[in-house]
């Protein structure tokens, strides 16, 4: 299962560091939640906008983990 974990955490940072909305939807369950620094999102629509929203803030904004604990 740790394995398992590990890869879609990978595959969500490599949809979300190509800023790939249309990737990030296929992830996501109708009632997910976001929590960003300083912010809660609920709702899959509002977190899409949000992520949206992040990625039209910045040219280039990219998730480069250093490492994922399970």
């Amino acid at each position: 299962m740790k394995n398992n974990i590990t890869e879609i955490a990978k595959n969500y940072l490599k949809i979300w560091s190509n800023n790939d909305l249309n990737g990030l939807e296929t992830l996501f369950m109708e009632d997910c939640s976001l929590r960003d620094w300083d912010e809660i999102y609920k709702g899959k629509d509002t977190v899409m906008e949000a992520n949206k929203n992040i990625f039209n803030s910045f040219e280039s904004i990219v998730a480069n983990p250093l490492n994922i604990y399970t």
